[in-house]
């Protein structure tokens, strides 16, 4: 019979933490998977290492293939996949004992959530830190205007919801899965755990590549953003975007003019969709209203005008 779970794997030189990222897997709570393990070209140890831990255990399955860039191993390993529940890993994060367990017995329970998340807790070369993430289908598509919902390595998918909708764009050296989640909103719910599943491993080389492709990844992200904003109903002048790229990366400098700035934006995106019905109001004016509040609490130390701009906003609380 074959395995409910289908844990795809993509390696690329990662030597350094792939035997701990395997360990993680094969003492899963949950016993019934497989793992399709793509070494993606690696020169280092990788193969070698996927290899021993094939011969121990014969849920690891080992492909070998050139280098051909993540969007197009990720198809080849769902094609390969025999499981009714895809899950992602990193060569280089940890899950949980209980992870598979509980995304599973989640998306037993609820047939209309095709992707299923969770929090991670990202450690390496920063101190630890948990990143939260919307857990309810209305929270998670409104954020997604702003950023990915999910963390990527975290995340289970049905077979069959990826498959309809052809897999992830090769076309998307970057940004892969954002893209997904995008063209998956009209096929499927979405849904994150609250509760920690994996640990995201953060270090040096993962640094030195996104500064490589930083230029590609603002154009990925912006082509992304515009869509969204489109069918919302907005445009946004080049100052207007960049304030929308800050507030999703979490990187705007807040002063008296960008705070006015900030809540004049989100007071046009609220409207917007009023108009549209682009996402569910309800969830998008009280997703407006947190962002507002996160910065006005970010800038604190600047005195009392922040508050004071906070309490005679439209967008706080009601």
């Amino acid at each position: 019979m074959a395995p409910r779970v289908s844990v795809l794997l993509p390696v690329y030189n990662g030597e350094t933490h792939l035997a701990a990222a395997l360990d993680s897997l094969l003492a899963q709570t949950f016993t019934d998977f497989e793992i399709v393990a793509i070494n993606d070209g690696s020169v280092d140890a990788s193969g070698d290492i996927l290899r021993a831990y094939a011969a121990r255990d014969a849920r690891l399955r080992v492909l070998e293939q050139a280098n051909q860039r993540l969007p197009a191993t990720l198809n080849r390993g769902v094609a390969l996949a025999v499981g009714a529940y895809i899950a992602r890993m990193d060569a280089d994060d940890i899950c949980l004992p209980q992870r598979l367990a509980r995304q599973v017995a989640y998306l037993d329970a609820n047939p209309r959530v095709g992707v299923c998340g969770s929090w991670v807790e990202a450690f390496g070369s920063t101190a630890a830190q948990l990143w939260h993430y919307p857990t309810t289908d209305e929270a998670i598509r409104c954020q997604m205007l702003f950023c990915s919902p999910f963390a990527h390595p975290a995340v289970m998918l049905r077979r069959t919801v990826i498959e309809r909708i052809g897999g992830y764009a090769v076309d998307w050296p970057v940004a892969e899965d954002y893209e997904l989640w995008l063209r998956l909103t009209p096929v499927t719910a979405f849904a994150n755990l609250p509760e920690v599943l994996l640990r995201y491993r953060l270090h040096l080389s993962q640094k030195g590549a996104g500064e490589g492709r930083a230029g590609t990844m603002a154009t990925a992200l912006e082509t992304l953003h515009r869509a969204q904003l489109s069918q919302l109903g907005v445009r946004s002048d080049p100052d207007e975007y960049a304030m929308h790229r800050a507030l999703g990366a979490d990187s705007l400098i807040v002063t008296r003019q960008s705070l006015q700035q900030v809540e004049a934006w989100l007071t046009k995106l609220a409207a917007a969709n009023r108009t549209s019905g682009y996402l569910p109001d309800a969830d998008f004016v009280q997703a407006l209203s947190e962002r507002w509040g996160l910065v006005c609490y970010q800038a604190r130390s600047q005195g009392w005008w922040v508050w004071k701009q906070y309490w005679r906003s439209p967008l706080r609380p009601a």
